[in-house]
């Protein structure tokens, strides 16, 4: 028979990534059948200009029962919205495929709320000063 499982060696099958930035997933390809798999190829369907890379991208044999480890590199859009996306990842061979559905929370950059509070702080200082400078009158 012949039986092919997408997973992670912890079976977690999420992650987070920054706007732009970029994850680094292992993945754990196991042959569940009862016969060697041949030409195992690794594809993903992800959101519009996100880019998912596969080392390596291709596993020339996996014997039956056996499992092997790939590292998927996930690289979000530098205008993703922070959220969650789905990205698909597809293992296959000439007899078989399994996938496996990926959610990733896309988080915003860190910058522009410190950025925020820095002109927060500035107005409030600038108050405080035109105030001591000329007071009530």
């Amino acid at each position: 028979t012949y039986g092919l499982q997408v997973s992670t060696p912890s079976g977690v099958l999420s992650t987070d990534v920054t706007a732009g930035g970029e994850r680094t997933v292992q993945l754990e390809i196991t042959n569940t059948g009862s016969a060697d798999l041949q030409n195992i190829s690794l594809e993903y369907a992800a959101p519009v200009n996100w880019e998912v890379t596969f080392e390596p991208a291709k596993i020339d044999m996996l014997a039956a029962g056996e499992s092997t480890t790939v590292n998927a590199t996930i690289k979000a859009d530098k205008n993703a919205i922070a959220g969650d996306y789905v990205t698909n990842i597809t293992a296959s061979s000439p007899e078989t495929t399994a996938e496996a559905q990926f959610r990733v929370t896309v988080k915003t950059s860190m910058l522009w709320g410190w950025i925020g509070v820095l002109i927060i702080l500035a107005v409030i200082a600038g108050i405080y000063y035109v105030m001591r400078k000329y007071g009530r009158r």
